[in-house]
């Protein structure tokens, strides 16, 4: 296993393989073919009435999309192949897309989306939730807002003077370690300041576990995949300086995958590629 755990954490992430909803590829396809078989129209909730069986199976399928990436997470240490993980990165980004981009949300609420993108080098995803000249958001929570922002202007310097104010409204008020370390990482980037990254993204990996609110709800492996940590290390590789990104320093930790950094640097963080292929009347969730 490329991540070292304690005696207690493997007892921990050995019950969350467990209760992933499949353990292999081939189950993760009948799993996703009997939930379409099974949709039965009219749907009777009434808020899907006048949905089609494929857009009822987009919302039925979405919590099933973080089991795929952590399968397909334990598969890649249980193979020592980093490769796997980036095509699981790949291929949750764009079945989780599915849903999200039709939601007609403000865009903040897909920070933690965006970033996990990033992971994955989607980047053409990253367009399609965040597209080239959008304005800055405005709704939704204070962490949501300020990290959507920053990224925006990270790509889009002619919003890096409000994006900046943000910064320091944001850090003016009480805010969890995790979160801020996100935020300032992502400053960090905005100024090009290896230092300031070097020093948040670590403490995002350190904190990863904590996190309540990236966790709650989800499959226990992810608490040993540090997500953040890696789209956050993915954006710093597109947007900095090479001799400055050369200097950003991650520090060993026990469930950050040195051999998935590697990978990413040796291959100029490509984009990875299909982790599952469907047919028959899933072939429109290919991608």
């Amino acid at each position: 296993m490329g991540i070292k755990l304690t005696k207690s954490e493997i007892e921990q992430y050995e019950k969350a393989f467990d209760d992933l909803y499949f353990h292999s590829v081939s189950d993760a396809l009948s799993h996703y073919y009997g939930i379409f078989e099974n949709i039965s129209l009219p749907i009777k909730n009434p808020d899907f009435a006048d949905c089609t069986k494929e857009e009822f199976f987009k919302y039925l399928s979405l919590r099933r999309h973080y089991h795929l990436l952590c399968l397909g997470y334990h598969i890649s240490l249980e193979q020592n192949n980093p490769k796997l993980l980036l095509n699981s990165f790949y291929t949750y980004n764009y079945l989780n897309s599915m849903h999200q981009l039709e939601s007609g949300t403000d865009h903040s609420i897909f920070l933690k989306d965006v970033i996990l993108c990033y992971a994955g080098n989607n980047i053409d995803l990253v367009d399609s939730y965040f597209p080239i000249g959008s304005e800055l958001s405005s709704n939704g929570h204070r962490f949501n807002v300020t990290g959507t922002n920053l990224i925006l202007a990270i790509r889009d310097p002619d919003l890096r003077n409000e994006a900046m104010r943000q910064v320091k409204s944001y850090l003016d008020k009480k805010n969890p370690q995790f979160d801020t370390s996100i935020i300032l990482t992502l400053y960090g980037i905005l100024i090009q300041d290896n230092e300031l990254i070097t020093e948040n993204i670590n403490l995002v990996i350190k904190n990863h576990k904590k996190s309540s609110w990236l966790h709650s709800f989800n499959n226990d492996i992810g608490k040993f995949l540090p997500f953040i940590a890696y789209g956050l290390y993915a954006i710093a590789y597109k947007f900095l300086d090479r001799n400055i990104f050369d200097q950003i320093i991650l520090n060993n930790n026990r469930i950050l995958w040195e051999e998935f950094i590697n990978l990413n640097k040796i291959n100029n963080f490509e984009e990875g590629e299909k982790l599952i292929e469907f047919d028959g009347n899933l072939k429109f969730i290919n991608h």
